[in-house]
């Protein structure tokens, strides 16, 4: 387990495809990357989990998918947006009529947690469109629709030696 690191940047996720996203990052950049893992869990838990880090140094992202919104189990409770309507001075009835692509928007003074909304749906879509598909053609597919989609443009690409380097390590993990 890596130690915290001081001014560094929290995110909060939920599932081992925004780990290696974020695991990446870290490797490619300058940023002091501190990660918490949720395990799969909900909008919910990965914004309490995000507030509960808030207070400390530096920057804390909540990094979850947007296709929460549709599952009622997995939906934000009203003391969450309490809790996040608090923390950024605006107002909580307001807050929850947002969409959860919306709600990022509403903390303008960039406090702590900020909400990073994976869409359309989920992270699978938000990475395609960092690799170029057409927000457009991904709009209106269903999750399971993104992941394999993902999976093709994944297997269709050609892996260079580090690449496949890089891979082997990841899954020894």
């Amino acid at each position: 387990m890596r130690k915290e690191r001081k001014d560094s940047v929290w995110f909060v996720y939920e599932g081992y495809r925004e780990g290696y996203m974020l695991e990446y990052l870290e490797e490619n950049s300058k940023v002091k990357l501190n990660s918490k893992f949720c395990s799969g869990g909900t909008a919910e838990f990965i914004i309490m989990t995000a507030i509960k880090h808030s207070d400390r140094d530096g920057k804390v992202y909540a990094f979850f998918d947007e296709d929460f919104e549709q599952k009622e189990t997995a939906r934000i409770k009203v003391e969450t947006f309490e809790s996040l309507a608090k923390r950024w001075g605006v107002d909580v009835a307001y807050l929850k009529k947002q969409s959860y692509k919306e709600l990022q928007k509403q903390n303008v003074n960039n406090r702590n947690p900020i909400l990073v909304v994976s869409n359309p749906n989920s992270i699978d879509g938000f990475i395609q469109q960092m690799l170029g598909t057409p927000y457009e053609s991904l709009k209106n597919k269903r999750t399971d629709q993104l992941k394999k989609d993902l999976d093709n443009l994944i297997n269709e690409s050609k892996l260079t030696e580090k690449d496949i380097g890089e891979e082997r390590s990841i899954k020894k993990k």
